[in-house]
């Protein structure tokens, strides 16, 4: 089996005696060989929906089924390194015996390894982060919009390194984004989400080389806008 199976899952809070669900009746199929990204609105439920995927977040109603043995590995918004170690210890936080200087070499920290988390910029703590969830050795990423505190360069570089780096690696992964440029270069199927449920769910036909910049991307881009303000 090469997909998560989300069958019927709900995140459901009590708010003043009252039930407020911040994932509603989700069932879905992921192709655990593609990227997937989760895209809508502010407060839309996309970060929930990840951490009932990754774990973090429990699950109210529903279930979620995985392929036998499988492993996910989660970056976040923040690059959660720990303050006592180096670039390179907390690369190999999972991973101790994994040698990572090929990864520090393709993303530009290998000369500043011996560094700790407060004498790096963000972007530099973020490629870390990145490094150490490939390191892991998982079967899929689980992305929390890692690169949206990033400068606008540092933020498309990632972008373009995190394709490179999956590729070769044969990874798929979820993509969690309010950004919709982001979601059509990134993205296989594009997931719309709205007040917690699927709104809309689609399929990005273009070629990576024309993801960007391109007549096609815009007017995909402009479809994904329209379906998000609807």
């Amino acid at each position: 089996m090469n997909h998560i199976k989300l069958s019927n899952i709900s995140k459901i809070y009590s708010i003043n005696n009252q039930d407020f669900y911040a994932v509603n009746n989700i069932s879905l199929q992921i192709n655990t060989t593609q990227n997937t990204i989760i895209i809508g609105k502010s407060g839309c439920g996309k970060s929930t929906l990840l951490n009932m995927i990754n774990g973090l977040t429990s699950i109210s109603e529903g279930e979620i089924l995985f392929p036998k043995n499988f492993k996910t590995a989660t970056v976040f918004q923040e690059s959660r390194l720990l303050p006592w170690l180096t670039i390179e210890q907390n690369a190999t936080f999972w991973a101790p015996h994994t040698d990572p200087t090929s990864l520090l070499k393709e993303l530009e920290l290998f000369d500043f390894k011996k560094l700790y988390p407060h004498e790096i910029s963000g972007g530099m703590a973020q490629k870390t982060a990145l490094i150490r969830a490939l390191l892991y050795e998982a079967d899929f990423l689980l992305l929390d919009e890692p690169f949206a505190s990033l400068d606008y360069f540092t933020r498309l570089y990632m972008q373009k390194k995190l394709i490179d780096l999956t590729s070769k690696q044969k990874l798929g992964m979820i993509f969690i984004t309010h950004n919709v440029d982001k979601a059509v270069l990134l993205g296989d199927t594009i997931i719309i989400l709205e007040k917690g449920a699927i709104k809309t769910i689609l399929v990005n036909k273009l070629p990576l080389t024309e993801r960007v910049n391109s007549v096609a991307s815009n007017e995909f881009k402009n479809e994904i806008i329209s379906i998000i303000n609807e």
